[in-house]
């Protein structure tokens, strides 16, 4: 899928679910960051954003990604578990099961790494 297309779903889907701009701009440039593994690049970007929007569940969220692909475990719970705090008290936020599902199987990953069976 070419980048413009790629874009023009991720808005009509944001949309349709209600997804916020800021949300859907914290998703662009997550998916762009997971796309081309410059993870170091993606904590600097995402935890600029995470100080300016303290608030933001997606935000959390990416920049735990991005820290749990460097094994910086610790810091990438404290980050997720945020994202999960933060959109379980969104009670506007349409997207929240999906948060919660991503952050669950990322903290499956984490728990599989800390007992050697992930690579």
């Amino acid at each position: 899928m070419t980048i413009s297309r790629y874009l023009i779903v991720l808005v009509v889907a944001s949309v349709l679910t209600g997804c916020s701009m800021a949300d859907l701009t914290s998703s662009i440039k997550g998916n762009y960051y997971i796309e081309t593994g410059d993870y170091a690049a993606a904590e600097e970007t995402f935890r600029q954003i995470v100080k300016n929007y303290p608030d933001n569940a997606t935000n959390h969220y990416y920049l735990g990604r991005f820290l749990l692909a460097q094994d910086k475990i610790p810091e990438a719970l404290r980050h997720l578990q945020k994202a999960v705090g933060i959109d379980k008290n969104d009670k506007d936020d349409d997207n929240s099961e999906s948060i919660q599902t991503e952050v669950s199987d990322n903290l499956t990953e984490v728990n599989l790494k800390r007992h050697g069976k992930f690579d």
